[in-house]
């Protein structure tokens, strides 16, 4: 990566990250990008509710106590019953606690943390929130910082929340074995597209994420974690709603490299659930074997992402460069 920027203590760059607290498919990603920004001199303050902090501290307490500049801070979440749980929340309930309870709580951490007298917490510039906590906007605009939306889902998914409420308003809703096949290529950069394939359209009543994602343009920056050459089309079509769109994936391909130099941000780990041996598992299936065929081809395609002169390097240092200078 390019940007290459060592700043004082004083002046360096402080970004909040708050992942969407509801499940490790959420919180790894933000986890993997506010290890992309430390590399790049950022100040990270990585926001997790008590319950997930407690997991995440079983898995790396020593990492996190070991780097100053890479700090937790933690709130409630609002319907958890204890902070020691290993049982998450039922994910409608911690929805409606997101929109109830949220905004006000994390206002008051992340005034606590601009704040902060602690000597080497330089004052916050930027938050970065998971996308479906647009209200963060509000946050970063009362303190006079920029705010990134950082939505986990492809390119494609986010388009398919974005258009929910027209899906249900041309009655295509509830989904049945009449319309599931219907093709959404009214939907820009969706050409192909089946209702089936839209993620959450089983919810007929209930709209979350549906007015998050309308809600993105809100923000300074939309960040995907997708790349160029795989969401081409879509991604022109979120380009035309919002100037400023930043597909960077995959992120965990572009921290890599830098893990392997610095250990102890290897060792900062989400690890709430055993992925990878069901991964393994599914790929020596017969099923498998044809998404393996597929995985080589996209293989290639990512390694041209992530070079040194590839889309989502070259979208990460542009991004970089936009929280820098706002």
């Amino acid at each position: 990566m390019a940007t290459n920027y060592s700043p004082t203590v004083k002046n360096k760059p402080h970004a909040v990250c708050i992942p969407w607290v509801g499940g490790q498919s959420h919180i790894t990603p933000m986890l993997k990008l506010a290890k992309l920004l430390h590399s790049h001199d950022f100040h990270i303050t990585f926001v997790n509710t008590e319950c997930n902090h407690n997991r995440i501290l079983r898995a790396s307490a020593a990492a996190a106590a070991s780097l100053p500049d890479f700090r937790f801070e933690t709130f409630s979440d609002g319907v958890s019953t204890s902070p020691d749980a290993d049982t998450p929340p039922e994910p409608f309930a911690l929805c409606e606690s997101s929109r109830r309870n949220f905004l006000t709580t994390l206002r008051v951490l992340v005034n606590k943390i601009n704040n902060s007298s602690r000597e080497g917490v330089p004052a916050v510039t930027c938050i970065v929130s998971d996308g479906v906590m647009p209200f963060t906007t509000v946050i970063a605009k009362e303190i006079g910082v920029p705010c990134m939306v950082f939505w986990v889902v492809s390119a494609c998914g986010f388009m398919g929340y974005k258009h929910h409420r027209q899906i249900k308003e041309r009655g295509l809703l509830p989904l049945n074995d009449g319309n599931k096949d219907t093709i959404m290529d009214w939907i820009p950069g969706l050409k192909g597209t089946r209702l089936r394939d839209i993620p959450h359209v089983e919810y007929v009543n209930y709209d979350f994420p549906t007015k998050e994602a309308e809600e993105a343009v809100k923000a300074s920056g939309i960040i995907l974690n997708t790349f160029e050459t795989l969401e081409k089309h879509v991604l022109d079509a979120i380009t035309s709603m919002h100037p400023h769109v930043y597909p960077i994936g995959p992120i965990h391909m572009l921290l890599n490299s830098i893990e392997e130099k610095n250990g102890a941000l290897k060792s900062i780990a989400s690890n709430l659930e055993e992925v990878e041996k069901l991964v393994r598992e599914l790929m020596e299936r017969e099923k498998g074997k044809e998404l393996k065929k597929k995985a080589m081809e996209w293989k290639e395609m990512v390694g041209e992402a992530i070079s040194t002169s590839g889309s989502s390097t070259l979208n990460f240092d542009n991004l970089v460069v936009k929280l820098m200078s706002s």
